[in-house]
């Protein structure tokens, strides 16, 4: 037989993940984006919805270092 997996305060279990880590800015136009996800990884992913560009995500790696789009390992330079 099949494990049941209890998802009841699993919204609730979210938010408070996500309430550990803080807005970030924008790399584009400097507006506060909270954030969005917290992977296995532990990349916390933060999206803007675009204020006069397109849309853009981005990830904050475990080591403090910043990368482009929800997969892979491409590196902001900045």
């Amino acid at each position: 037989m099949g494990v049941v997996i209890q998802i009841d305060g699993y919204k609730d279990h979210k938010a408070a993940e996500l309430a550990n880590y803080d807005a970030l800015e924008c790399p584009v136009c400097e507006t506060a984006c909270p954030p969005t996800k917290v992977d296995a990884e532990g990349a916390v992913h933060h999206k803007c919805a675009g204020n006069g560009h397109r849309s853009i995500t981005w990830r904050i790696s475990v080591d403090g270092v910043m990368l482009r789009g929800a997969k892979g390992n491409r590196q902001y330079s900045i």
